[in-house]
C-alpha cells in the first residue's frame, strides 16, 4: 500500500445521516483521495464539507450486483465504483461472499469491513 497521501480510498456506507457523519470523521484520518458511496444527500454533504473528494449516490448504483453471481466483467458496479487501493465498507460486514465480491469489483488489495452501526 502507498503512504496514504496518494492512495485512493473507496468508502461505502448505506446508513443514516448521523452514522455517515461519524464515518466521515473516521475517513479523514485515513488520508488520500476518498470516494464515498452513501445516500445521495449524505454523500454530497460530506463532499461539500471537504471531508471526501468524491460523492457517489448509493441509491443510483446497481449495489445488488454485490450479492449476485454474474461475472464481474459483466457488472456495471465495478466500472461505476472504480478501482481503489483501500476499500472501507459498512456494506457486507459479516458476509464473506459479498466481501470477496466487493474486493473483486473494485480491485482493492486491502479492505476493511465495518458494522453499519458500531457497538
Amino acid at each position: 500500500m502507498t503512504d496514504g497521501r496518494d492512495r485512493t480510498v473507496l468508502a461505502i456506507h448505506p446508513g443514516a445521516l448521523g452514522d455517515v457523519i461519524l464515518f466521515g470523521q473516521f475517513l479523514t484520518a485515513l488520508g488520500g483521495h476518498v470516494r464515498l458511496v452513501a445516500g445521495g444527500e449524505k454523500a454530497r454533504l460530506l463532499a461539500g464539507m471537504g471531508v471526501v473528494a468524491e460523492a457517489l449516490d448509493f441509491e443510483s448504483l446497481p449495489m445488488e450486483e454485490v450479492f449476485s453471481d454474474s461475472p464481474a466483467g459483466r457488472c456495471r458496479l465495478g466500472r461505476a465504483l472504480g478501482r481503489c487501493d483501500l476499500l472501507v465498507s459498512c456494506l457486507a460486514e459479516g458476509d464473506a461472499k459479498a466481501q470477496r465480491r466487493l474486493r473483486e469489483l473494485t480491485g482493492a488489495p486491502e479492505a476493511l469491513f465495518l458494522p453499519v452501526r458500531p457497538p
